[in-house]
């Protein structure tokens, strides 16, 4: 089952932001509480749709914690232990789990490894409105990149 896992989650690199020393200081924070809120929502929770049974039943996207998926995916030992210990009729759903937590993981490092100050800054999730935040989660969660 092992080798149905795409890998392993790497930790990331530390990334310098680039410009003034104003625009430095004021992204940092920017980045660093947007990294909080995307690994948050996106990254240590997974969607699922749940279709209500009755006539005429809506469609709802919730969510769940996936922290012991992410913990893990920081090894492979991580990896073996965590599906060895399941039983077999979940197995293949939870490498389904981990292989979409590993693509969710690498958007969401694409997203903080950009180093101009400039980008955190017209992206701060505090404008109003401000649709690029969204969109970022939406790309971590959906893979559809719109911005």
């Amino acid at each position: 089952m092992m080798e149905k896992v795409k890998g392993t989650i790497k930790p990331l690199p530390a990334v310098e932001l680039e410009g003034t020393e104003k625009q430095v200081k004021w992204a940092s924070e920017i980045r660093a509480k947007a990294a909080n809120v995307l690994l948050q929502e996106c990254v240590l929770r997974e969607q699922y749709e749940v279709t209500n049974m009755l006539p005429g039943g809506k469609t709802e996207i919730k969510s769940r914690p996936v922290q012991r998926i992410i913990e893990a995916l920081k090894s492979e030992e991580g990896i073996k232990a965590y599906l060895e210990s399941l039983p077999d009729f979940l197995v293949e759903s939870t490498i389904k789990s981990m292989n979409d937590a590993l693509d969710r993981y690498a958007r969401f490092a694409e997203i903080m490894s950009n180093s101009s100050a400039k980008f955190w800054i017209d992206n701060r999730d505090n404008q109003e409105p401000n649709y690029m935040f969204r969109l970022f989660k939406q790309y971590i969660n959906t893979g559809v990149k719109r911005f």
